[in-house]
């Protein structure tokens, strides 16, 4: 585990409005290693005073120092307990503003591993094995020191992958070390030509229906089968599917907490002494703290693992929940995106695909679904590495939060040489999982790269959200027709209704400017709920209209702006086709038949 800083309390003084801190300490620190102030090691201060302030540390331990240009904290704790800090920063006007924070200082733990036992395993067939640590503080290294021959283990995360090839017993010796020490176990693994025993998946929800945002849902795994009484589960992982990181175990039951609407797909993997694996899948629906129920996605393709170039034709396995569906929105993993329920996508080159799909209705509620997909090299037949980017302890939180990005990655036929982190200000980090601090509301990407010995490389994105009790900001994503006719009905887009997503929220036409009321031509309504907009344009209304169309929900408000023009009716005079009009044309007709 990542060495924290824990910040107990956090108290900016500002002698001046015009200089503040901005960043945040991180939270725990560790005896005899290197203490970070955040993710880029430095304070980071607003000032109106423009360039040209200094740095200083008022109070801390006698072996803290700061630089006083930029900040740079260099202290490396040599007890534990809590120790008081105080950062002052001076600008060139001489205003001063303090931050003081309280750090935890804990011990250091050496590693420790449960060497897997009475693996049973086929000839010929290629395993991947996944060590785990117990305990013992990041960075963490593995090492393979006794070898059957053919396998490789990846240094950072543990992933053993080997095809074995002579029957009988082999014995693997492994090592896992960090800068507070060592251990290392021996364990056996016997290799037959048999038909190997199989497991079943199952997993239920308790509680057993919809819940709200803030439930605690269980998993129960426990009606998982291994194949036989001789060779029972060796290891439950569970994916929750709202972004958090796998959970992974011997137990069969786990518990997991949804903070946002919607519907997410969890997961779990069964595995055998044998390695051989078995999945099952359920929906966890979380509902709106008013009851509303949230679309459903699942991504289905025609095609998977195959060797590159390969055209793919991916199709949603979509429910609508209490509101129509109005869009989707595919990302294939290559850059590329579409707005199409069933698109077919080609893909050219080798790699690892995290292809995600988003889907929203009329109240701005969304459903999201991802589906890996590996493309192997086309002259050899390589198998790219996987990708998953994940976030602890969550993807969506109450602004300001500190959400900790973990990459979950591996190789089925090789090993991870690095992991890139490409974060929403332009940097990129190698090989380290870092911990943001995300201050303003709405939501930011991050990309996680990761390259095999292969040369081929697999790519995830997690979206991380800032919201205000629980909701991010409205975002409108339909797009205004821009042009009317005189006595016909104004037609919005293609359904009529304007859509945002960040749901549930209220429609309006118009804008209260100085007092005056603008961008809502007379007649023009919408429904407060499904955004349907309701016009026709009268002859008074020829040219151009301006139209102010506002969405608000308990994070924001957003406003679309956009001008209508406003045409006579084909072959019309620019009147309107009002009934009274149409009644003097029918007397005057009847009059004429009467002559």
């Amino acid at each position: 585990m990542r060495p924290w800083l824990s910040v107990l309390c956090l108290v900016p003084f500002t002698a001046a409005a015009g200089l503040s801190f901005e960043s945040t300490p991180t939270q725990l620190a560790t005896v005899n290693q290197l203490y970070r102030y955040d993710v880029d090691g430095t304070p980071s201060v607003s000032t109106d005073a423009g360039v040209g302030y200094t740095f200083a540390v008022t109070e801390g331990p006698a072996d803290l120092a700061v630089d006083n240009l930029t900040g740079e904290i260099f202290w490396f704790p040599a007890v534990t307990g809590l120790v008081p800090v105080e950062l002052t920063v001076t600008n060139a006007l001489g205003e001063v503003a303090r931050q003081r924070f309280v750090v935890t200082v804990t011990t250091g733990s050496a590693p420790t591993f449960a060497p897997p036992s009475g693996l049973v395993v086929p000839l010929g067939r290629p395993l991947t094995l996944q060590l785990r640590a117990t305990t013992g503080d990041a960075p963490l290294a593995w090492q393979l020191l006794g070898n059957p021959g053919g396998a490789l283990l990846q240094p950072e995360s543990g992933s053993l992958s080997w095809v074995p090839m002579a029957l009988g017993p082999s014995t693997f010796t492994v090592s896992l070390t960090n800068v507070y020490g060592s251990v290392t176990h021996a364990f056996p693994v016997e290799v037959v030509d048999t038909q190997l025993p199989v497991p079943t998946a199952s997993l239920v929800l308790q509680p057993a229906g919809d819940v709200v945002p803030g439930s605690l849902v269980q998993l129960d795994a426990s009606g998982s089968t291994s194949g036989t009484s001789a060779s029972g589960a060796r290891s439950f992982l569970f994916d929750f599917g709202d972004g958090s990181p796998s959970r992974y175990g011997a137990e069969a039951t786990t518990q997991q907490g949804y903070g946002a609407p919607g519907v997410y797909t969890a997961r779990v993997v069964v595995e055998n002494v044998h390695l051989q694996q078995a999945e099952a899948t359920t929906r966890v629906v979380v509902r709106t703290d008013g009851g509303l129920a949230p679309p459903s996605a699942r991504i289905v393709a025609d095609r998977r693992g195959e060797r590159a170039p390969i055209e793919v034709s991916f199709a949603c396995d979509c429910a609508q929940g209490d509101s129509p569906l109005v869009s989707y929105t595919w990302e294939f993993g290559d850059g590329e995106t579409s707005d199409q329920p069933s698109p077919t996508h080609v893909y050219a080159r080798p790699g690892g695909y995290n292809v995600k799909l988003r889907v929203g209705d009329t109240v701005g509620l969304e459903a999201r679904d991802s589906f890996y997909l590996p493309v192997w090299s086309s002259e050899d037949g390589l198998k790219p590495p996987f990708a998953r980017a994940r976030v602890r302890p969550t993807a969506i939180g109450d602004a300001p939060f500190s959400p900790q990005l973990v990459a979950e990655f591996g190789d089925p036929d090789g090993i991870v040489v690095s992991r890139t982190w490409r974060l929403p200000d332009g940097r990129t980090l190698v090989d380290e999982d870092p911990t943001l601090n995300l201050q303003a509301l709405g939501s930011v990407r991050v990309e996680l790269s990761v390259r095999d010995i292969d040369d081929l490389v697999s790519t995830d994105v997690i979206e991380l959200r800032a919201t205000r009790d629980g909701q991010l900001p409205p975002v409108i994503r339909s797009k205004a027709a821009s042009t009317a006719k005189v006595g016909a009905p104004f037609v919005y887009d293609e359904d009529g209704r304007a859509s945002a997503v960040n749901g549930p929220f209220r429609w309006a036409v118009g804008l209260v400017v100085d007092q005056q009321r603008v961008g809502a031509p007379a007649g023009m309504t919408i429904d407060e709920a499904t955004g349907a907009l309701t016009w026709t344009p009268t002859s008074a209304q020829l040219g151009s209209q301006e139209v102010a169309l506002v969405v608000t929900n308990a994070a924001g408000s957003a406003v679309q702006r956009f001008s209508v023009q406003v045409a006579a009716a084909p072959g019309g005079c620019g009147c309107d086709a009002t009934p009274w009009l149409w009644s003097v044309g029918a007397v005057l007709v009847f009059a004429r038949r009467r002559r």
